[in-house]
């Protein structure tokens, strides 16, 4: 079915001059692109052409039966009935009988072959013209109006499209989510099911409230193995298997692990009573990058020479003056 669509597609675009290198998105919305896609409109179609042929067939059989019906009377010579193919190909070939040969060849001889003087067949005139046509649209559409893009035009536009779709399609799928990508999730909703999971597989070893006690205190600001949500979504994904920490991997998804990262890292600076003494190093997390300074004009005037008017003054300080 999908050789047939194919061809039938191309034969569509070919009859009706439309080139192949259209943009993806101006091609969906021509009719024989629709045409494809809609289950419906292609069964009308293929109906139509099976009752064309229907109709052809019971022509021939009408004809058939008529000739029986009526024979030749006896004695008169039937007249010779040229089938509906054999015309066409008469006309497509324009090829001269064997009988009539003697009326087109020429006076070379090569070894006892005598040359003929047919005329070129019709289909490879028609042929040759068509591709003539097709050459001028093509020059027209490509090279001169410019109205759809060249081959290495399109390619690396479908290349771009492809890129976005992909880039997409991973924001999209949690499987994709790993150390190198995940990111912190503050939401009420992400941290509801993080404390889930954690209050489900975490509390044997760091306590409810996280203090710890075969595992370290996630409330203080201390890691061993790093403090960032990457560093903490990595210990979950691998585990610390010398301290007694399964790979969480196998057990959580993506997902689940990066929502219980988030939910670990919310525990931070809490140091509630009763826990663990601090292990590994302090972890402070990098620093925000700080706003340009706005005291200086965009031509880096001091700021004595800004007009006083074009600098917002608090309220304190205007108090405090």
């Amino acid at each position: 079915m999908k050789t047939y669509k194919t061809l039938l597609s191309f034969a569509l675009m070919f009859v009706t001059g439309t080139s192949f290198g259209q943009e993806a998105a101006a091609a969906k919305d021509t009719w024989y692109f629709q045409l494809m896609n809609d289950p419906v409109a292609l069964v009308l179609v293929l109906a139509v052409v099976i009752l064309l042929a229907t109709i052809l067939v019971l022509l021939n059989a009408i004809t058939t039966i008529v000739r029986l019906q009526h024979p030749q009377p006896e004695g008169e010579e039937a007249p010779v009935r040229e089938n509906a193919w054999t015309k066409f190909m008469k006309r497509m070939t324009d090829s001269t009988p064997v009988e009539k040969e003697h009326t087109v060849m020429l006076q070379h001889n090569y070894d006892g072959i005598r040359e003929l003087d047919n005329n070129l067949p019709p289909w490879w005139v028609w042929g040759f013209y068509a591709s003539i046509v097709f050459a001028v649209i093509y020059m027209l559409n490509y090279h001169i109006l410019s109205n759809a893009p060249l081959p290495e035009e399109e390619y690396a536009i479908e290349l771009a499209e492809a890129a976005t779709a992909i880039e997409e399609w991973k924001k999209s799928a949690p499987s994709l989510i790993d150390e190198s990508n995940v990111t912190y999730l503050a939401d009420a909703s992400s941290m509801d099911a993080g404390k889930a999971i954690y209050d489900l597989n975490c509390t044997p070893c760091h306590l409810a409230n996280g203090g710890g006690s075969v595992g370290p205190n996630l409330t203080d600001d201390y890691y061993i193995h790093g403090g960032s949500i990457q560093e903490v979504f990595s210990t979950i994904k691998y585990g610390v298997i010398e301290k007694g920490m399964i790979p969480w991997q196998t057990q959580l998804n993506a997902t689940e692990m990066q929502q219980v990262a988030s939910y670990v890292m919310s525990l931070r600076g809490n140091n509630v009573e009763g826990g663990k003494a601090p292990e590994g190093e302090l972890y402070v997390p990098e620093p925000v990058a700080e706003p340009t300074d706005s005291l200086q004009t965009q031509e880096g005037a001091p700021l004595d020479e800004v007009e006083s008017e074009d600098i917002p003054v608090a309220e304190d300080e205007v108090a405090a003056s």
